[in-house]
């Protein structure tokens, strides 16, 4: 005789996708449009999605523009530029609407392209100057930055010369 676990058939009701969603947020924060794919994901009716949505952002639990700050704020950390964070919250469910991004030539990023470079510099050490702007400008490209920002950390950049310690003859 072998015993197998019953499982409950899916009801959808209220109460059952309000149990989900507050699981779902108990792993991180989820934008609107996160949640209720998640939610149709799961079989809910559009009738009770909608109800428990309304719920969820009138509790202040679904708030994509809070999310969107901190979203944007852990980007920074991250190192990403101003098209990096747009293409993260995009990919996060955050309509345009609700990102607040500080201006291109905010000092922000260039300091957060500079903290990039500083953390790869040391892999760069032994390639030529062209091959370091090279390198150091697809990596800034990739992460989102724009062509001013780079050319700016690419200007503060020690020159070859500099960092060799060797006396000239």
């Amino acid at each position: 005789m072998s015993f197998r676990a019953s499982k409950k058939p899916f009801q959808d009701n209220i109460e059952n996708c309000l149990r989900f969603a507050f699981k779902l947020l108990s792993y991180r924060d989820r934008s609107e449009r996160e949640m209720s794919d998640k939610i149709a994901l799961k079989g809910f009716s559009p009738k009770v999605a909608d109800e428990v949505m309304g719920y969820l952002r009138n509790k202040g639990l679904i708030d994509d523009r809070k999310l969107a700050e901190n979203l944007t704020r852990s980007a920074i950390d991250r190192c990403l530029g101003p098209r990096g964070i747009r293409e993260h919250l995009l990919r996060r469910g955050i309509p345009d609407g609700a990102m607040d991004l500080p201006p291109e030539r905010d000092q922000t990023f260039a300091d957060s392209a500079g903290r990039l470079v500083a953390k790869r510099w040391a892999s760069l050490k032994g390639c030529d100057a062209e091959t370091r702007k090279r390198r150091i400008w697809g990596l800034l490209s990739r992460r989102g930055f724009s062509g001013d920002t780079i050319h700016g950390v690419l200007r503060s950049l020690p020159s070859v010369e500099e960092e060799t310690d060797e006396p000239e003859e």
